[in-house]
Parts: structure tokens; C-alpha cells; sequence
């Protein structure tokens, strides 16, 4: 029996999502260390055609999308290196951006928040190609502001 995806109702702005699976486990596990600027993504798990957890592409797809928000970046002087911010992007197939909201817990002020949430729209088309069994439409990315 195929099912019909579940009506969606828009939210007040500034209000987060209700939590679903996807998304406890996603900030459950924001925490994991990544190299860069950005952690991410931090999905739900992708299964490969092997069967088991696609960890390395996973890796790779999270850094894809670091590099790619970073790159257009411009972080304003009032984010201190070392502050923290979640963002939540919705993205379609192919890397366009739906939406870029930031999540809690966000250590930026208004001009980091609004800097953040505009460089993943400048990104866009986000990584895709060669990440299609990994690719989620909802992403928790967690941001750390580094030195210029």
C-alpha cells in the first residue's frame, strides 16, 4: 500500500518543527566532531546497497556541504570565533534550497544568524551528485564560527 505524505501546515515564524525521529537523532548526534567549520549532516542514517551504514559517503557528503556553505560565508565581525549554530535546510533533489532556518541553539547574533541562513541559499545548488544514496531533504548542520 503506497503512502500518501502527511499534510504539512506552515509554522509561525521563529518556531522549530515538531520533533520527529529523524530529527531527535539528528541532535542527538550534532555533537560528532567533524574538522571543519561545519558539522553535518546529520540526517537520518542512509542505508547503501550493501545494506549497512553508508558512514564514509556520509563523511564525505557532510564535508561537500561544509565546504560549500563556507566558501560563501562572509562572517560578520560580531560572531565570535568559537560560537555555535544549528541550522535546518530543506533541500530538494539536485541541491536546491527550500528553505534555511536557523535552529536551536544558536550562539549568533541577528547578523550572524541572517549571514549564516544567506550562505547556504548562495550555495545552492548544494552538493548532490554522487551522494544520491545519502542525500536527505532535511538537514541539521551545526556551524562553528572560526577565525578569519
Amino acid at each position: 500500500m503506497k503512502r500518501l505524505p502527511r499534510p504539512t501546515r506552515a509554522l509561525p515564524p521563529g518556531t522549530a518543527p515538531a520533533p520527529t525521529p529523524a530529527l531527535m537523532l539528528a541532535l542527538l548526534l550534532a555533537s560528532w566532531p567533524f574538522a571543519a567549520a561545519a558539522e553535518g549532516p546529520v540526517p537520518d542514517p542512509a542505508v547503501s546497497d550493501a545494506g549497512g551504514l553508508d558512514d564514509a559517503l556520509m563523511a564525505r557528503y557532510g564535508d561537500a556541504l561544509r565546504d560549500a556553505v563556507v566558501a560563501h560565508w562572509i562572517r560578520p565581525q560580531s560572531v565570535s570565533p568559537g560560537a555555535r549554530c544549528m541550522l535546518l535546510v530543506r533541500q530538494l533533489p539536485g541541491g536546491d534550497v527550500v528553505s534555511a532556518e536557523v535552529s536551536s541553539p544558536c550562539d549568533y547574533d541577528e547578523a550572524g544568524r541572517a549571514s549564516i541562513e544567506a550562505a547556504v541559499y548562495k550555495a545552492q545548488p548544494l552538493p548532490y551528485a554522487g551522494f544520491e544514496t545519502v542525500f536527505q531533504r532535511q538537514l541539521l548542520l551545526n556551524f562553528e564560527a572560526r577565525d578569519r
